[in-house]
């Protein structure tokens, strides 16, 4: 069973939709699929972050750690500071 939700558009768009039947039924197909798949990622994602024992600033130690590998990787593919 479907229920209708509300949900702001760009005006262009909107219009679009208004005027285009076809067009307004492949954007809800569209639109219902993608908000299904993010709120089953967010669930799991959820659910998997549950029990966790990180704390803010583990999280951005990791996150500074990640982003430092991924520049010196690139760095090191492109020449970069090796001269």
């Amino acid at each position: 069973m479907s229920k209708p939700v509300s949900i702001l558009l760009p005006e262009e768009i909107a219009i679009l939709l208004e005027q285009d039947e076809l067009l307004r039924s492949m954007a809800e197909s569209i639109l219902a699929d993608e908000l299904r798949r993010l709120l089953l990622k967010t669930l799991v994602l959820d659910k998997l972050a549950e029990g966790s024992e990180l704390t803010e600033e583990d999280i951005a130690e990791l996150d500074k750690r990640i982003k430092r590998g991924l520049r010196l990787r690139i760095e090191a593919e492109i020449g970069v500071g090796h001269e």
